[in-house]
């Protein structure tokens, strides 16, 4: 039987044909390719092909990359993109296609008041909860990093109006499945005051659902039909300085030869992250980490060559973060493994030694920090990997979303079954035996099924009176909101029950048969790298600007630090940061290409 690869979001499907769409991602088949046709070349050819000239060149295609190429092509500047896969798209393409814009014009239009004020005071409390003080001037955060702030608040709107008068798209509210605009990710700050309508998606026909591969074709069709230069599976190998240290242009990397890419106005990086990269990941990142959903040429290439030319570098220790599904990332490491949701009702998720870690519903950014807590008695790292505990009920009754696929649960990939919690710790110790050289022999301790029955116990406790009283699930309208919602896959159960009072909790049947998987940190990307200021020029040591050079995305720094503001605060930052280096480029006298 034949495999192919989706170039996208890297899902294997196994058949004679590629699917006609991508489960995953959405992407059509005439984006999968046979693996065996999909052999990286070795012998790439190092002959010196005749340089380009343009006025600004964009580094990768996702979100950051192909706003600013739109802004800057709109401005008359000659543009071209170099990007490193087979597609364009990067680790956006694999994204739910939702930008989080604050002050939007669709909240106008619903009569919702969006207080700058507030915004701000929420954005700086969550990206620096240590330095957050509301009575000091910028509430206790440095001018520079609050300055980030302001521009990403203030903004948005105007990256809204240049894409929707270029008819690139408009954009519409994100409504949850109680028909409410969608709330942020921390709710429950008094900052926020429970404000709504801030994560925005690419306006479709009424009913109709897009993903990241329909947001990137919205931007991709726009690219191609004002003509802008986009050059495939061209890898940015050197940032090229002038003899006044400005930045004048790229080495690329492609199949045919090397060639510099020149620029008379600069160049803007929106390349993504480094969670492809193990040395970086190791170097820099404090605690182990699975998977994710970033594209594999997410390498961190552009670190060491801002670090070559003297570029300052930060937020090197954070990502935006989620849950992996352990055993997926390991069958595929450049896939998509990501467990947003903790689905269903009848569900918790235990450690090692059997105990809940947290509230399973609140998101998947803050919920996948649980993992990193190391015990400096026993020097481990507690929560590596995590297990995700089911009844019957859940695991059939909302199939659809990772890990729960369609089917016989018992056949699905990486559940562990057992018909008692007896039988189901002796196969996840089983399981974890198979698996010990992938996990440095993490294993279950003496305790976990006795303390795994208490969990029981407890948990279906709590869900029959409605009241979590270890970790507040379903106190927030956030838990009832965003990662609880009715059954994908109902077979007969009436949700939510009438005796719930709690409409995230159900108590866990008393009989069998009982479902794991195991989960572990993941990325969806690092969001670390170069330092930018408000223009998203990058700095050097000596805190100045580096002139013609630009970066926005997951590339650079995050203005919003590991914090992930609400549903599409990725996609968001980087299209208000490429907009703005594009912007700001355009203003700026050439550059000497001496």
């Amino acid at each position: 039987m034949k495999k192919w690869r989706c170039l996208v979001c890297n899902y294997i499907h196994t058949g004679e044909n590629p699917p006609e769409i991508c489960p995953v991602c959405g992407a059509p088949k005439e984006q999968f390719v046979l693996v065996e046709d999909n052999k990286v070349k070795e012998d790439v050819s190092i002959e010196e092909l005749e340089e380009i000239v343009a006025d600004v060149i964009i580094v990768g295609s996702g979100a950051a990359a192909l706003t600013a190429a739109i802004t800057s092509k709109n401005n008359g500047l000659d543009t071209i993109i170099l990007e490193k896969g087979k597609v364009i798209g990067g680790t956006s393409a694999r994204s739910g296609g939702r930008y989080w814009i604050p002050n939007n014009p669709e909240q106008k239009k619903a009569n919702i008041e969006d207080s700058r004020e507030d915004g701000l005071k929420y954005m700086s409390r969550y990206a620096f909860p240590d330095l957050y003080d509301e009575g000091k001037e910028n509430y206790g955060l440095e001018k520079d990093d609050f300055e980030l702030i302001e521009n990403y608040y203030d903004t948005g709107p105007e990256v809204l109006e240049l894409l929707e008068s270029l008819n690139v798209f408009e954009s519409e509210m994100d409504y949850n499945w109680k028909g409410k605009p969608q709330l942020d990710y921390m709710d429950t700050y008094p900052e926020n005051k429970g404000i709504r309508g801030r994560t925005l998606r690419p306006k479709t026909e009424k009913g109709a659902k897009t993903n990241g591969f329909d947001y990137i074709q919205l931007f991709n069709n726009w690219i191609e039909e004002n003509q802008v230069q986009v050059n495939l599976e061209h890898r940015v190998t050197n940032i090229l300085l002038n003899n006044k240290g400005e930045v004048k242009g790229v080495t690329a990397l492609s199949n045919d030869g090397k060639r510099d890419f020149l620029a008379r106005k600069g160049v803007i990086f929106g390349t993504g992250g480094f969670s492809h990269n193990k040395d970086l990941m190791r170097r820099f990142q404090y605690a182990p980490q699975y998977g994710g959903c970033a594209s594999p040429n997410n390498e961190g290439d552009l670190v060491n060559m801002a670090e070559e030319i003297g570029i300052k570098l930060g937020n090197m220790q954070n990502a935006y973060r989620n849950q992996s599904l352990f055993e997926q990332h390991l069958d595929n490491p450049g896939g998509v493994s990501s467990v947003f949701y903790i689905t269903g009702d009848s569900v918790f998720q235990v450690n090692k030694y059997g105990k809940r870690v947290m509230n399973e519903k609140r998101n998947y950014n803050d919920r996948a920090k649980s993992h990193f807590i190391w015990d400096s008695v026993k020097g481990e790292w507690t929560n590596k990997l995590l297990f995700m505990i089911m009844d019957e009920r859940t695991a059939v009754n909302w199939q659809g979303m990772n890990p729960l696929q369609k089917g016989k649960v018992e056949d699905m990939p990486y559940v562990i079954v057992g018909k008692d919690l007896e039988e189901l710790t002796k196969n996840i110790k089983n399981r974890l035996d198979k698996l010990e050289d992938d996990t440095a022999k993490f294993q279950l301790d003496e305790s976990f099924e006795e303390k795994l029955k208490e969990t029981f116990r407890r948990f279906n406790k709590f869900a029959k009176n409605g009241i979590d009283k270890d970790f507040q699930r379903g106190n927030a309208d956030y838990d009832n909101e965003f990662f609880t919602f009715p059954p994908l896959n109902p077979t007969g159960i009436k949700w939510p029950p009438e005796e719930s009072t709690n409409e995230s909790m159900y108590p866990l049947s008393e009989e069998g048969p009982y479902f794991a998987f195991i989960l572990a940190a993941g990325t969806l990307d690092t969001n670390g790298g170069p330092i930018i200021n408000k223009d998203g020029q990058m700095i050097k040591f000596d805190n100045s600007p580096m002139r013609g050079l630009y970066g926005a995305g997951n590339c650079v720094a995050s203005p919003g630090k590991a914090a992930y503001w609400g549903a599409g605060a990725t996609l968001g930052s980087a299209m208000i940061f490429g907009y703005r280096a594009a912007n700001h480029l355009w203003k700026q006298e050439n550059i000497s290409l001496d």
